[in-house]
């Protein structure tokens, strides 16, 4: 067993949210239907909430220094997801993340990506928190999957238009 404390996973998941944000708010720039554009900030704003939550829950363990026992196994696996394959800024620098989209369905199929390997890593952390924490991820997944529902409509939407 490896010990992450709840700070880590905490400044993990703010990670995850504030460069959600910041992805979906460039994406508000790379397209010029109205629609999408909407979807993108009602997106970015929701990947701004779950921030605060995560900065809520931070401050109410702060003065604590909660150890999650995490297996070997899944810290490499949280370590490698949170650094890799979410919304991080390492992640969208190293893929040029903001130049390579050559059209709004590439946009599309890198977010709904990104909000599946969001939520696995959701899931994958609460199990090693309280039981209130828990509640509070799983409504972060929850929107988290109305997020991927939003996404998957605008990709419906990009597809009928080009074929």
């Amino acid at each position: 067993m490896h010990e992450f404390t709840a700070n880590e996973v905490i400044d993990i998941g703010k990670n995850i949210e504030k460069n959600g944000q910041h992805f979906y708010t460039i994406c508000t720039t790379r397209t010029k239907d109205i629609a999408s554009k909407k979807i993108f900030r009602v997106l970015a704003e929701q990947e701004k909430e779950h921030f605060k939550t995560f900065e809520e829950m931070g401050e109410q363990i702060k003065s604590k220094e909660i150890k999650l026992n995490v297996p070997v196994n899944q810290t490499k696996y949280l370590k490698t997801v949170s650094e890799e394959s979410l919304f991080t800024s390492q992640y969208l620098k190293e893929m040029s993340i903001y130049q390579t989209f050559e059209s709004l369905e590439d946009i599309l199929h890198f977010a709904v990506e990104s909000e599946e390997k969001s939520i696995h890593f959701y899931k994958t952390i609460s199990r090693f928190l309280s039981w209130r924490d828990r509640s509070t991820i799983k409504k972060i997944v929850r929107e988290e999957k109305d997020h991927i529902a939003q996404l998957e409509k605008m990709q419906a939407k990009y597809l009928s238009k080009a074929g």
